[in-house]
């Protein structure tokens, strides 16, 4: 359907997908997403919230984002059997902005993809990976874990 109408949209999920996120609050998009429809037969996980107005020149907040309006009809997060489509940029905007709900929503989204992993780990650190090397012969499993800092910081938004 084209690009979102509002430069920052919002965002408020509905319980297949509010592991960890609050399904009553307005999350922000710092990124400008693309106006989407539904197919028939597909799920609406989550949904849109616009702004009052897009600021200009003309219509100023005080913040650096006008505030959430109301839930829209325009979808945010849509599921069609095993794909999940997500209307803005989410990984890009988390890389820019360590917004910690956009790698909460990739998560609960991803859980729902994958039933039965073949591992779980909880509350290891954002820079960490796990790796999973199997062998035959003998039968080993070996799991390597490894997690580094980043040099680089989330982008400060004044």
């Amino acid at each position: 359907m084209g690009p979102s109408d509002y430069d920052i949209d919002y965002f408020r999920v509905k319980e297949d997908i509010s592991e960890k996120l609050a399904i009553d609050y307005d999350y922000v998009l710092y990124e400008k997403g693309s106006r989407v429809e539904a197919l028939e037969g597909s799920e609406v996980l989550s949904f849109l919230v616009h702004p009052y107005f897009n600021r200009d020149w003309k219509k100023f907040c005080s913040h650096r984002q006008t505030p959430s309006d109301r839930v829209s009809d325009d979808p945010f997060v849509i599921q069609q059997g095993k794909i999940i489509y997500i209307s803005h940029p989410l990984f890009q905007a988390y890389r820019e902005f360590g917004y910690t709900p956009y790698k909460t929503i990739i998560s609960n989204c991803l859980k729902l993809l994958l039933t039965d992993p073949m591992i779980q780990a909880e509350n290891l650190p954002s820079t960490a990976e796990l790796t999973i090397l199997e062998q035959d012969d003998p039968k080993e499993m070996l799991f390597i874990f490894c997690s580094m800092s980043q040099k680089e910081e989330a982008k400060l938004i004044l």
